[in-house]
This record gives structure tokens, sequence and C-alpha cells, in this order.
């Protein structure tokens, strides 16, 4: 009864910081929605995230150490957008030695939950994670139901691989347009291509289309590809073994819900295409030559032999091997794998007298 009770005043108390969140003029969101093309409420989103980038943008300090990164720095900083995203994802680039990193990560997090509240939100937030945390924004549409926006705060990947830029983020009719602090775009490719292999969500697909086009100056560069097999070194498994069978997974009507809103008009997405044209985008940088395949696998047992990657670029090699996501890989390829029940009762056996 009592668990029931405190969970009764913790909704009570969610709707009512609900309440005071500021709910934006729906005749102002239609009508930005008719002259844009895109969903009301996908489209309100995007205009909240522009409020709390402008006053990230603004902060003394979340200017200076978050750097955007993901689907929103991909799509929402190029002109029109050809789809909507709908969080922000940073990377914490403050300080790269991990215990400056844990002294400012407390008035990193606060600083960007004040910011939430000045704007009204009220504020949920996910487990504390050795990469770091999520903040959710929750306020009511202008549908007047509960929603909310997120907020990614990764201080792992806290070493820029490619230099930081600045660019106006896109918004709808004639609203401000804040200037946001940027990841490099081939670090912004490599993790959109990092997000396709590992959880091939539709929005993955499609970003994976466009990455040719948005990265031409590096896209078919010897050097970018190197970049990527290192990049995704971080993930669960070898570069090698992901395939075109996990795109496959992806089902049309996923990307009915999840893809086509964020798309805007009347627009068709053909789901045997989406799949063909992202294979097509992300398959030459999967195809390992030797040394890379002997870096991809010595990495899976915690031997980082950038040598054999780049074996004539010291400057990326020194970068990479100071980059806290490799270095993390290492450290748990190296960690002894928990014991099978018959491996741990031969461990704990005592050793026999000789």
């Amino acid at each position: 009864m009592t668990m029931l009770l405190r969970m009764l005043l913790l909704l009570l108390l969610l709707l009512l910081l609900l309440m005071m969140v500021v709910i934006m003029d729906r005749d102002r969101i239609s009508t930005l929605s008719t002259e844009s093309d895109f969903p009301s409420g996908p489209l309100e989103k995007v205009i909240r995230l522009g409020e709390v980038a402008a006053a990230v943008a603004r902060h003394p300090l979340l200017s200076r150490v978050l750097a955007l990164k993901g689907g929103t720095a991909l799509n929402l900083f190029s002109g029109p957008p050809p789809r909507l995203s709908v969080d922000l994802d940073f990377n914490y680039i403050g300080a790269l030695e991990r215990e400056a990193m844990i002294r400012a990560r407390p008035d990193v997090e606060r600083a960007v939950e004040t910011i939430a509240r000045e704007l009204k939100y009220a504020i949920q937030r996910s487990s504390d994670e050795i990469a770091g945390r999520k903040v959710f924004l929750n306020y009511v549409n202008v549908n007047g139901s509960p929603d909310r926006i997120e907020i990614d705060l990764n201080f792992l990947q806290r070493l820029p691989l490619a230099p930081l830029r600045t660019a106006a983020m896109w918004q709808p009719g004639d609203l401000s347009r804040p200037e946001v602090q940027l990841c490099g775009l081939p670090e912004i490719a490599a993790g959109k291509i990092c997000a396709l292999l590992d959880r091939c969500k539709p929005r993955d697909l499609f970003d994976m289309i466009r990455l040719p086009q948005a990265g031409a100056p590096f896209w078919s560069s010897p050097s970018f590809k190197k970049f990527v097999v290192a990049f995704t070194g971080t993930l669960d498994h070898p570069l090698h073994s992901y395939g075109r069978e996990r795109m496959e997974r992806v089902r049309a009507i996923d990307i009915e819900a999840e893809l086509v809103p964020m798309l805007g008009g009347q627009t068709k997405v053909d789901r045997s295409d989406l799949i063909e044209s992202a294979w097509m985008a992300v398959a030459p940088l999967v195809v390992l030559d030797d040394s890379e395949r002997e870096f991809v696998d010595r990495l899976q047992v915690g031997d980082l032999r950038l040598d054999l990657l780049v074996p004539e670029d010291a400057e990326m090699r020194d970068r990479l091997g100071k980059w806290p996501p490799l270095q993390w890989k290492v450290l748990n390829a190296r960690k002894p794998r928990p014991l099978r029940r018959g491996d741990r009762n031969a461990a704990e056996k005592p050793p026999e007298q000789e």
C-alpha cells in the first residue's frame, strides 16, 4: 500500500510539473507545419530543441565544453532538413584527462538541468552510466498530450577526432536559428555508421544514404575508411561481422511509424530500396584488407595495433591512441571473462601436490 501511495504521489507531482511547462501556440505551430510540410508533433520538438540549443550556445560553460553530434547535427545544420531529428546528442570535450572530466561532469549536468528548468521543463534523468546520461525534458504539446525531448550527454568521446565547426540550426519559418558548436563531419559520419551497424533503425538507413553526398570531400578517401575502421572498433562485434542481414530485420511497419513522419509531406519510402541504398553506401567500408582485418581482430582481445591501420600517419595514430572509447575497449577486452559453472569449479579446485 505504501509503495502504491508513493507511485501515486510521484505521478501527481509529474502531472503538476507538466502543467507548469509553457505550452506553445497551437495556431503558430499549425501554420509552421503547413509551411514546412512537416507534421506538427515532430516540428514542435525541433522548435523546442532549437530553444534548448540556443540556451546552450549562450551558456558560458556549456558553449565551450559541448559539441553536438548525431542525427540532429547531420540533418538540421545544412539548410532545409531531409528529415527531422528530435534529440540533442552532445559530446563533452572540456577535458581529456579522466580525473578532470570527473570533476567537471557534475557542473555540466547541473548546468543542463538549470537551462531545462529555466525553460519550464519537468526533468527526468536516466541512470548514471560510465559514458554519460540522458536528460529527458517533459512538456505538454500543442495537442494537450504529455511529450518529451531528450538530451544525451556523452563524457567518453571527449577527444574530438576531427576539427570542430559552428553552424546555424534550421528552424521553421522566421524563427531564430541558433549557432551551435558541432563535432567535425567525419566524426559525425563515423558515429552514424556505428549507429547503423549497431541498432539499425529506419532513420539510420535513411541517414546512411545521404552520407556519401554530405561527406563528399572525404567519403571515398582511404584515410576516412581507416578512420571508420578505428571508430567502429568500439562496437560489440568485429566490423567484418556486420552484414546486410542486420538491415533486413527492419520492417516496413517500423519505417512507416518511425521514419516517414520525420520526412514530412506525402513521402513514401520503399523498404527494399531503403535497405539496398543504405547497404550500397556502407558496404565498401566494411570490406577490409588484410591489415585492417588484423587490426580489428587484435582489438577484440585488447591489442590496439594502430600501426597496422595507419602506419604512415603518426598524428592519427597518436590521436586515436588517446581516444577514450578505444582505451575503454582495450581495457574491457583484457578483463577475464566470467567462467562457466564447470570452469569455475575447476578454477576453485586446489592444485594437486606434485
